[in-house]
């Protein structure tokens, strides 16, 4: 479980540069006459995936300090 706690900062950094890396890739096809409507769309739906991941990851680490307090911040009760 250190090595989860350990990994958190780095998956989360690998994740924040994804969705930034497809959103730009994103903006810059709509405005490509050359990139068909489809491909843009998968695009758009490649950011909203990466982005679900970060957002479960959040909800996973958010879960694991409730039933382990101090592990991630929180003061033990």
């Amino acid at each position: 479980m250190e090595t989860f706690y350990a990994a958190v900062p780095y998956l989360f950094a690998i994740l924040l540069v994804g969705t930034f890396g497809v959103l730009i890739v994103g903006v810059v096809t709509m405005g490509s006459s050359r990139v068909s409507p489809a491909t843009r769309n998968k695009i758009m739906r490649l950011r909203v995936g990466v982005h679900a991941v970060a957002v479960v990851l959040m909800l996973i680490l958010m879960a694991l300090s409730y039933w382990q307090p101090g592990k991630i911040g929180r003061a033990h009760v």
